[in-house]
């Protein structure tokens, strides 16, 4: 069975075909988003500059987002790449984010 025949393959394509970023439980509890952009921005202090990173299993890409976005509020030249297994394509469906995703090279069905 290939995955463009599989239900689950359709299911899980469609649920990151929308226009969200975050995952369910960052939109019900700011707590949860705060610690997690906190992680990520240690994180990034932590690279130097004009490093790469790889995000495995991105989904809608919500971590590299946040990473990139706390690179560059320090002034960090980052580039991130995301690969999910999913048929994922964040800058067709996130628009109000447009500008950050469009820094992300995304690469669905991998």
């Amino acid at each position: 069975m290939t995955p463009e025949s599989d239900e689950k393959f359709r299911i899980w394509d469609s649920y990151w075909q929308d226009n969200r970023l975050n995952w369910e439980v960052l939109d019900t509890d700011p707590d949860v988003e705060a610690a997690i952009k906190q992680h990520w921005s240690y994180f990034a202090e932590a690279l130097p500059d004009g490093a790469r990173v790889l995000d495995l299993a991105c989904g809608k890409g919500y971590v590299g987002v946040t990473l990139m976005r706390a690179a560059q509020g320090l002034g960090k030249d980052v580039s991130v790449v995301a690969i999910d297994a999913a048929d994922i394509d964040p800058g067709r469906y996130l628009n109000r984010h447009k500008a950050i995703v469009s820094e992300i090279e995304y690469h669905g069905r991998t």
